[in-house]
């Protein structure tokens, strides 16, 4: 059960305040236990639980200098004696909704909180909060006494499904389906106006807009891979050889090819659609032409641009979703790209609503190489890796060349790669006493390279056992680089990085009146010290003890990821301390911050909670479905041995995997089971004589009663170019044909075209057009 915190605490609350005489019995019976560790009084807890959260999360702001110094809430730093006081006041404010003191700082205020959510509604601290609520307004009688605010409490047994989307592929995943669909190339993700970044990755099912740049983008690219599809590979998408080229080819391939795009059936009605429009484009062009404009219109449909997550009504509100939409979810969860043949035969069996049918597929898929690859990607995103080779650096820091960048980029690819190829725990991920460098990588950290035998990229397996420079996940250059300054090291920077990518914790923005420049560069001092005055400053003090006192723990390395033992003429103080928790944990160096995290629950349920935002491209904790599917996913990971592959395997076999919510104004699901009905849609008249090499068609565009006219298409389907003459026949008293030339009459109504000078001969595919009119 989650319990929704900013909730429980409500003017409807049904808990009854004691009466008089009870309230002196109960304050005896409170004095009689001050002094026990059971019931602290007041003023204890205050400090204990409270005012930590004021000084971290709350100062900043609400101070007499601050932003919110015109509230009811105004705070002063340190001084815990007055800062109780004003709060017990604010705590005893009540509004329709709730309690004030909750129901801001949750954002879950109907105004809003200008500083954002600063305390999750299913934190600790929230807790804590609810706590000191329930005292100052009475509702808590002793220590034994629990508040009953059961009322809010969230079932997640009802609450883990997602809501119904449609989900448009990002870039990458455009680019890996158009590779894997056609054997080409793609990069025309690269070229397409950036997704959206939210909550640190451009997979948000909220973010993946349409603009109508993009839209055009999408058209210019369809027509592009279509032409280039057909002149490079088109052998390899229709399900016929070149004399069977056809309307019925053209059913097949959409039967076929156009499951494949949808990553659904297509049902009657788009059969139809697309057979017509193909067969105007046919009957005009030739197979090829109107192939490939077919091509560029499903590439161009919402059906293959949007991934379908809408399910099908089960009667009591919820969407289950189909094995066509559940082979979608795990090919583009698992392996980024679009379903395989081996998944689509699987949802065309309907065997992927069996849980225990996904759990035996993914193991089979997590061992693709493509799984791995997908680490990367999500790693890349995870920590910002790609501004990499873009973030600026100057004087000293020049060395760091465009060669030193990708030997980074590739160090720490090659580094997720094979940690989740060897499925090792995140706590030895953290703490790994190895790397992957080439020559140029390990002379730039002083590394000694030893004998390991290259791979194929130059780059060999690094002992770094008893190295106490380097070694674990957050010693990487690439990091180390990417989070800094142009000119420094920044505390700041690499205290955010532990604050909100290890530990989940979003810290709010800073006032809009502050002043956030980094302290101004001083010879004299060390960038300690320049930070350490930063921080005196009651309005930053809030935020920067939470975040500086880690980022200092990383100040033996410089802004280019270099070990140092000297920052300037100063000699490198990388003490720290991670601060907010029970306890003030110091640490020595990232390597003793490295180990106190990886024994810290908050960080195995954080990388499930980032696998999650990731995968689901959804994933705020405050949503009660999120963190309902993040307790459940965290739950399968701790019991598979918290390993690096765990959560992607635990995002399938949770609720969210397999469920939606919502109404039916999103519509129903069209990845289902087709209604096409294949049927022979003859194309061709037998044109006689003895090649058999010619199709023909003929379209009557044209009848008042006395007469009509018609077009006649004539292809060449064979492998040799082709004088054509064909016999049609032709009701009434034909007229002069236009584009051919009449060779003969014969039996009844038959008679026999032939080309004119410029049409006489076809090339193997080419298509000639003539046409007549009739009087009956």
């Amino acid at each position: 059960m989650i319990t929704l915190l900013s909730l429980m605490i409500s003017c409807s609350t049904t808990t009854e305040k004691i009466s008089d005489s009870e309230m002196e019995d109960t304050t005896q019976a409170e004095a009689s236990s001050e002094t026990t560790d059971d019931c602290p009084p007041d003023e204890d807890f205050f400090s204990a639980k409270i005012s930590p959260i004021l000084e971290s999360k709350c100062v900043m702001c609400h101070s007499e200098n601050g932003l919110a110094a015109e509230t009811r809430l105004v705070l002063t730093s340190g001084d815990e004696e007055a800062n109780l006081d004003t709060l017990l006041q604010v705590a005893t404010i009540q509004e329709p909704d709730g309690y004030l003191l909750m129901r801001k700082p949750t954002n879950q205020h109907e105004q809003g909180h200008v500083g954002g959510e600063v305390l999750s509604p299913t934190s600790e601290a929230a807790n804590d909060m609810a706590l000191f609520i329930g005292r100052a307004n009475d509702l808590i009688t002793d220590c034994d006494t629990e508040i009953d605010l059961t009322e809010a409490e969230i079932d997640c047994s009802t609450a883990a499904s997602g809501a119904r989307v449609l989900r448009r592929l990002s870039h990458i995943e455009y680019d890996n389906t158009i590779s894997d669909l056609f054997g080409i190339d793609s990069m025309w993700g690269d070229s397409f106006a950036p997704d959206n970044v939210i909550h640190g990755y451009n997979n948000s099912a909220e973010g993946l807009q349409v603009s109508s740049l993009l839209a055009d983008q999408y058209m210019n690219a369809a027509e592009d891979i279509a032409s280039e599809v057909v002149f490079s590979n088109l052998d390899a998408i229709v399900p016929c050889d070149f004399v069977n080229r056809n309307l019925n080819c053209a059913e097949d391939f959409l039967l076929d090819y156009g499951t494949k795009i949808f990553r659904r059936p297509l049902n009657n009605a788009e059969m139809e659609s697309y057979l017509g429009f193909f067969a105007e484009i046919y009957y005009e062009d030739g197979f090829n032409e109107a192939i490939k404009w077919t091509l560029a219109g499903l590439l161009q449909s919402p059906h293959f641009l949007y991934r379908s997550e809408l399910g099908i009504a089960d009667g009591n509100g919820n969407f289950n979703l189909t094995s066509w939409e559940i082979a979608t979810e795990l090919s583009y969860l698992m392996w980024q790209t679009t379903p395989d043949d081996t998944l689509l035969a699987m949802a065309q069996a309907d065997e992927l609503t069996d849980r225990t049918v996904v759990m035996d597929t993914v193991q089979t898929m997590i061992s693709d190489p493509r799984a791995a690859q997908t680490v990367v990607a999500m790693t890349e995103q995870w920590f910002s890796l790609n501004l990499l080779p873009i973030v600026p650096r100057e004087g000293d820091y020049e060395v760091l060349t465009d060669d030193i960048r990708d030997a980074m980029e590739m160090e720490i690819n090659k580094f997720m790669f094979n940690a989740f190829a060897d499925n090792i725990t995140f706590a030895d991920l953290l703490t790994a006493n190895h790397s992957y460098m080439n020559p140029t990588l390990a002379d730039y950290y002083g590394v000694e390279l030893g004998d390991g035998q290259p791979d194929g990229d130059g780059f060999s397996v690094v002992d770094l056992s008893g190295n106490e420079q380097y070694g674990g996940l957050l010693t990487q250059g690439a990091i180390l680089t990417v989070h800094a300054l142009p000119v420094s090291s920044s505390p700041v920077h690499r205290g955010v990085l532990v604050r909100e990518k290890l530990l989940c914790q979003e810290l709010p923005p800073p006032p809009a009146n502050l002043d956030t420049s980094p302290p101004a560069m001083d010879p004299s001092l060390s960038t300690r010290e320049r930070y350490e005055a930063h921080v005196a400053d009651p309005a930053c003090s809030g935020c920067h003890n939470l975040i500086d006192g880690i980022g200092f723990g990383f100040e033996h390395y410089d802004g280019i990821g270099r070990w140092r033992e000297l920052d300037g003429e100063h000699q490198v103080d990388a003490s720290g301390v991670i601060m907010g928790g029970d306890t003030d944990l110091p640490f020595h160096g990232v390597q003793e911050l490295s180990s106190l995290l990886s024994a810290d629950p908050v960080v195995d349920q954080c990388y499930v909670q980032q696998w999650y935002t990731y995968g689901f491209g959804e994933g705020h904790i405050e949503n009660p479905a999120v963190a309902c599917g993040v307790e459940q996913a965290t739950t399968y990971y701790q019991d598979d041995g918290s390993k690096i592959q765990s959560p992607i395997v635990s995002l399938t076999q949770i609720d969210r995997f397999y469920k939606r919510t919502g109404s039916m104004a999103q519509g129903s699901t069209l990845a289902v089971p087709s209604d096409y009905l294949e049927t022979d849609p003859v194309d061709t008249q037998d044109p006689g004589g003895e090649s058999g090499d010619l199709s023909v068609h003929v379209h009557e565009f044209d009848n008042w009663g006395s007469g009509y006219c018609s077009t006649v298409t004539v292809t060449n389907i064979s492998t040799e170019n082709v004088f054509w003459e064909v016999t049609i026949e032709v009701p009434g008293n034909l007229g002069t044909p236009w584009n051919a030339t009449i060779v003969s009459y014969g039996n009844g109504d038959d008679v026999t075209f032939a080309g004119v000078s410029w049409n006489a001969e076809l090339a193997p595919g080419g298509a000639a057009e003539f046409g007549f009119c009739a009087e009956l």
